[in-house]
């Protein structure tokens, strides 16, 4: 019994640590870099970005002007740091996370996504970008559509539109919201008029296996036309340790991973038992369909054309009984004689 006790004594006293240690762990394992207007300056002496094209500080180092409303040429922010996406045998990948907040030009529309592109190239030779077209109409005042999609040579094409709601806060900033998950291969973006996340109404998902056979890879921020300026820039890429520690965080982004496997399998199924059993009922009403037509044009031959042939049997037969009648007749006369 006193066995016992301290047994649980000492599971007690162990939870505690073993959080604390997971936490600490995490914490080493994570890179990330938060950019801001406070870190500019008019020479941009930074050493996690980098400006390309048209990119340039303005209004004091405020923000950073990505597309020149004369030029109009491409302009885009990178990350200088590689981000490490290979497993190795003291971590894992797990995926990353990624805001950044721009303006725009009131009444102008345009297109600014997020690039990922390989540590040896270049933000036009991308492994994907998720684009976001701003039309003309677009307005802080309302509720507002926004196409979104995902381009790159090693990802199919796909958009969809996204309807971003109105904040009541004063706010005169867009923010991109980005998760990607390394153990789903999915990625999430999203466009919101507040820099308080909440879940919006509209979401953008797609998956991306682009990155499941690279070591390490680069992002930025670009724009493709129209006028923006970019205010703040947040990311962190997360690898968890292998070691006992962190085993539990491991666990429960395994069972994250699995319930969303099982969700998508089981979308997959009720969609081809929907589509199975439509295509089977439309074939038996087709089928139905047919056979009443079939039956009907049977009943009006058998009417039109058997009667009248049966008909003319009987009428043949009624012929030859009545020569028999005769013939009989005449017979008995004779003997009769």
């Amino acid at each position: 019994m006193a066995s016992l006790i301290l047994s649980r004594s000492f599971l007690v006293l162990l939870l505690p640590l073993t959080s604390l240690f997971s936490t600490i762990s995490i914490s080493e394992a994570t890179s990330s870099f938060s950019f801001t207007s406070f870190d500019k300056n008019a020479s941009f002496q930074s050493d996690d970005i980098a400006l390309y094209g048209d990119a340039k500080l303005v209004d004091g180092g405020a923000s950073i002007q990505l597309t020149d409303s004369v030029n109009r040429i491409d302009g885009g922010v990178v990350y200088k740091k590689p981000i490490e996406s290979k497993d190795t045998k003291a971590d894992y990948f797990t995926g990353f996370s990624t805001v950044f907040s721009f303006s725009m030009t009131p009444g102008r529309g345009g297109s600014v996504g997020f690039v990922v592109f390989p540590s040896n190239g270049t933000l036009d030779h991308s492994f994907f970008e998720v684009k976001f077209d701003i039309s003309d109409n677009f307005t802080k005042f309302r509720d507002s559509n926004v196409t979104v999609g995902i381009y790159g040579s090693t990802v199919s094409k796909k958009t969809s539109n996204l309807t971003v709601v109105n904040s009541k806060e004063d706010e005169m900033l867009l923010y991109v919201w980005i998760t990607y998950q390394a153990n789903t291969r999915y990625l999430d973006a999203s466009l919101t008029k507040s820099k308080h996340y909440k879940y919006p109404k509209t979401r953008f998902s797609s998956r991306i296996d682009s990155l499941k056979d690279e070591d390490e890879f680069m992002v930025g921020v670009k724009s493709y036309s129209g006028s923006f300026n970019l205010h703040s820039w947040r990311l962190q890429a997360e690898h968890f340790s292998r070691s006992i520690h962190s085993y539990a965080v491991l666990l429960e982004s395994k069972r994250r991973w699995e319930e969303e496997v099982e969700k998508r399998r089981r979308e997959k199924m009720w969609g081809a038992v929907t589509c199975f059993v439509m295509t089977f009922g439309s074939i038996g009403l087709v089928f139905f369909a047919m056979m009443s037509v079939w039956a009907a044009f049977r009943r009006n031959y058998l009417a039109v054309v058997v009667v009248p042939e049966e008909c003319g049997h009987k009428t043949k037969e009624y012929e030859k009984m009545e020569k028999v009648e005769v013939v009989t007749s005449k017979a008995e006369a004779q003997q009769g004689k």
